[in-house]
């Protein structure tokens, strides 16, 4: 993806220019080593099993959307719906597969399951009906209250692991997916040949523009008002 936007697309061994944010300098940089976070989706079980199951899938959604890039590089291109529907899943799989997406998705995992939690220590005959078996009530009682303490306080807490922040990352991409695909419009626009024009990008492999936030402090999202 990167390499279309280098000085020679054609030459794989061709730079591109960069700008960091930090020095506010220019550069030119490499593709093959930009982007990259080395086994970012690799599981590694407990015993040693490694499954690749999350870049395979990946791999395939890359190279459908591969396809249809190459389709639309021609000059004469017309837009169909299946290949808008492989550039919406890419493009969705793209936006769950950053660090800030599964940092996200790792916070709303753990939050989820501390409510969750609060809600089981929270219903006092419940608990006593699971965890009460062949114990005296108030000793029952005693930890159930001590457990919901320690939680509201923040002693206690539930922590996500990579493999469900990967697992998370694929649950909602089809249905994801089925949304943009029937609410959002497409368009291709192009740079004319003769054009001295040319495209700056931001370093997130997804650009939202929200011209008309619900508030002003609103995020811009695919769907957040009618006109992002």
């Amino acid at each position: 993806l990167l390499r279309r936007f280098a000085i020679d697309p054609t030459d794989k061994k061709s730079y591109l220019f960069k700008l960091e944010k930090s020095t506010g300098r220019p550069g030119r940089a490499n593709p093959v080593n930009e982007a990259v976070v080395g086994r970012y989706y690799r599981i590694v079980l407990d015993d040693g099993t490694v499954i690749d199951a999350a870049d395979d899938a990946l791999d395939r959604i890359e190279n459908m959307a591969a396809e249809v890039v190459r389709e639309v590089a021609n000059p004469g291109y017309t837009v169909i719906g299946e290949h808008v529907y492989i550039l919406m899943l890419f493009i969705a799989s793209l936006k769950n597969r950053t660090p800030q997406a599964r940092e996200e998705l790792r916070e709303l995992d753990e939050r989820a399951a501390e409510l969750q939690f609060e809600t089981t220590l929270s219903d006092r005959e419940r608990y006593h009906e699971v965890m009460g078996k062949g114990r005296a009530v108030d000793e029952v009682e005693d930890e159930r209250v001590r457990l919901l303490e320690d939680l509201r306080a923040g002693r206690i807490g539930m922590a996500s692991s990579a493999e469900r922040e990967v697992a998370l990352m694929f649950m909602g991409l089809e249905e994801l997916t089925n949304t943009l695909f029937s609410q959002l419009g497409i368009r291709c626009i192009r740079v004319p040949p003769a054009s001295q024009r040319s495209f700056v990008l931001s370093d997130h492999p997804v650009a939202h523009y929200e011209p008309t936030p619900k508030t002003p402090e609103s995020g811009a999202g695919f769907i957040s008002s009618p006109n992002s």
